[in-house]
């Protein structure tokens, strides 16, 4: 997948990790739009007419990325999902394997890296 002109939309807690998600996407001249958590991500989905890829964390408040990746496979089933997570109550390992199974494309563990994102954005 290259990302020049994809929307790309990213649902995660965390504005740090926003604005570092945000910025690679961009750079790749990638249009970006931004949910807190899954309940903004819904809203947002009804109002953008395309979407490419969903890049969320996993723990977030609200509506989770599990249950928003559950969503979109039962509304989006082709959209593709990265699940990012950096664990929580549990080992990163647990929730995206959990994530993987019930609909994420595929998964990183946080620290996010430039190259675990070409890696995984190659794979779609």
């Amino acid at each position: 997948m290259t990302l020049e002109a994809k929307n790309i939309l990213i649902v995660d807690d965390d504005p740090e990790m926003r604005e570092i998600l945000s910025n690679y996407f961009r750079e790749r001249k990638a249009s970006v739009c931004i949910a807190e958590d899954g309940v903004q991500a819904i809203k947002l989905l009804t109002a953008l007419s395309q979407l490419d890829l969903v890049v969320t964390d996993i723990v977030m408040p609200e509506l989770d990325g599990i249950q928003l990746s559950i969503y979109l496979r039962k509304h989006f089933p082709m959209l593709p999902i990265i699940a990012i997570s950096g664990g929580g109550y549990l080992d990163p390992e647990d929730y995206l394997e959990s994530a993987k199974a019930l609909g994420a494309w595929t998964v990183i563990e946080k620290p996010v890296s430039s190259e675990d994102l070409n890696r995984v954005i190659a794979s779609i």
